[in-house]
């Protein structure tokens, strides 16, 4: 039961559930939101009954903190720690488990190097950002730099690009 008058530091303590299905029938959920504490963990899923998405957010300013997605057949897409100060690893995965995704993240930017590739393992783009500075403006994209390397699906170069402080100073293809 959720108390809803002016004693909000009450409210929080309490353990509420909200759960959003998708149909009448109340059979299948969409979406459940649970609070407890100062956290609130948020879980969204496919139709089929699959969790989608899992995060977690602070009640105190709404904060998200950490965030996990899932492909449909269950497999993890990605797993990622929110921070405006860390840099930290992100990899992303594609359904059949082969890394799709991985580079260096924070404040929601790409930072140092970065790899894609495509879904059966072989390297699509080795790229690299700045490395610093790390905070300076949450809403400022990130830099690329240095050489940047894009190769087919058969895993020849296709196309170099060269940045210098954000911009596109040389392309070369193959």
């Amino acid at each position: 039961m959720v108390n809803l008058d002016n004693d909000y530091d009450g409210f929080r303590n309490d353990t509420t559930i909200v759960r959003v299905f998708w149909d009448r029938t109340m059979s299948k959920i969409a979406s459940e939101m649970r609070t407890s504490g100062d956290s609130v963990h948020i879980a969204y899923y496919y139709r089929e009954g699959q969790l989608m998405r899992r995060n977690i957010e602070s009640r105190m300013n709404l904060t998200w903190l950490f965030t996990e997605d899932f492909h449909p057949n269950g497999q993890l897409c990605s797993r990622l720690w929110m921070s405006l100060d860390t840099v930290q690893p992100l990899t992303r995965y594609y359904a059949n488990g082969q890394i799709e995704i991985e580079g260096w993240w924070c404040a929601g930017r790409a930072f140092d190097d970065w790899t894609e590739w495509y879904e059966d393992g072989q390297v699509r783009l080795e790229a690299h950002y700045e490395r610093w500075p790390i905070v300076e403006s949450p809403y400022r994209m990130s830099l690329p730099i240095g050489t940047w390397h894009y190769y087919s699906p058969n895993g020849n170069l296709e196309k170099v690009e060269v940045y210098e402080n954000g911009k596109l100073k040389e392309t070369r293809t193959k």
